[in-house]
């Protein structure tokens, strides 16, 4: 639903909520400010809290759309979207040309997602992304790594739903930017059989299937140099960490779904809306927490150099490098918990018991 407020309209309220005073439909042809996104009915549960959520993570990776959940009286939970293709000016407000890359790539709005069997050529992707911003933006480079960061909150944080409209362009002129980040759903929480992404990685399309040579491997094919790829990824990964603990910080825990450790200079990402919690072990010690799942990866950020992380019994132990993003492979029928993107994919036991 879009709708006209005025800033006057607007009052504050606790962290990450606003109160709405009153609002206006845009008639005849007006521009609107806001998208109200209200809470399926009878669906789709938890949907506007965890956007919400996934928002206010990524606005620490990367620019964001405004978003905030609003307090209304018999009301389903909404959220509400500011609109970034929008401007106010002394002619009033007035709309900013944008386009949503499906769009801008000649894709029908039907085939924004790519094909979940055999790729074909009509596909969306990310390198067709990439390379329009290295055509018409004013700094490649930059809007590049813009996209980097764009794809990288999206996947660690489970959103399966970035198809090809949930990216977009901004024009001015002869020249174009990638617009601020939107749609940021952790999908996975929401609808956790969907494995599939709505854009390949480096040819691969399950979340579950992507690993962090495979993030490199999709941003060099756009022409961006190595040592560029591992600083965005090794920057990306410390804001997604603090978004996590600000947006833990404002959002009191109501009930733990999915947990983290932490330990020897090792953090084990876990996203959830609701909670993060942190167990502190020593390296090689069995870990887990949270739902159980199928076998799947764990999202690893940082660690001490040389340091192990056992998976538990059956589960494969990798070497991780300071600052890097790595994902560890857990086969089936190991015991020990295992996450993507937030998603929980394997747990027998919690911690030792």
């Amino acid at each position: 639903l879009c709708v006209t407020a005025r800033p006057e309209d607007w009052a504050a309220a606790e962290p990450g909520h606003r109160a709405l005073s009153s609002a206006a439909l845009p008639l005849d042809g007006a521009p609107s400010t806001h998208i109200l996104k209200p809470q399926p009915w009878g669906r789709l549960a938890g949907l506007v809290e965890a956007e919400a959520w996934g928002m206010e993570v990524a606005r620490h990776v990367t620019e964001t759309a405004g978003s905030a959940i609003l307090d209304l009286p018999d009301a389903p939970p909404t959220l509400a979207v500011e609109r970034f293709d929008r401007v106010e000016t002394e002619r009033g407000l007035v709309r900013l040309h944008q386009e949503d890359c499906a769009q801008a790539l000649g894709i029908e709005p039907g085939r924004k997602y790519a094909a979940t069997a055999t790729p074909t050529k009509s596909d969306p992707t990310y390198k067709g992304i990439a390379e329009l911003l290295s055509r018409y933006a004013a700094d490649s480079l930059e809007e590049r790594k813009r996209l980097l960061r764009h794809l990288f909150v999206n996947t660690v944080l489970g959103n399966t739903d970035a198809h090809a409209k949930n990216y977009a362009l901004l024009h001015g002129g002869d020249e174009v930017c990638l617009a601020p980040l939107y749609d940021v759903v952790p999908a996975l929480e929401i609808t956790p059989n969907v494995l599939f992404m709505g854009l390949r990685i480096d040819g691969r399309i399950r979340i579950d299937r992507i690993e962090r040579e495979n993030i490199v491997a999709e941003a060099r094919s756009w022409g961006l140099p190595a040592r560029v790829v591992d600083e965005v990824l090794g920057k990306a990964a410390e804001d997604v960490r603090l978004g996590i603990a600000v947006s833990r910080s404002r959002r009191p825990p109501r009930r733990a779904r999915f947990g983290a450790v932490e330990g020897d200079g090792i953090l084990i990402f876990a996203n959830t809306w609701n909670d993060f919690g942190k167990t502190t072990v020593g390296a090689g010690e069995r870990l887990s927490c949270g739902r159980k799942r199928e076998a799947g990866h764990w999202a690893v950020f940082g660690g001490s150099g040389g340091r192990r992380l056992r998976a538990g019994a059956g589960g494969i132990a990798r070497r991780l490098q300071a600052g890097a993003l790595d994902l560890v492979r857990i086969p089936a029928g190991a015991r020990s918990g295992v996450l993507l993107g937030g998603r929980l994919l394997r747990d027998r036991q919690l911690g030792r018991g």
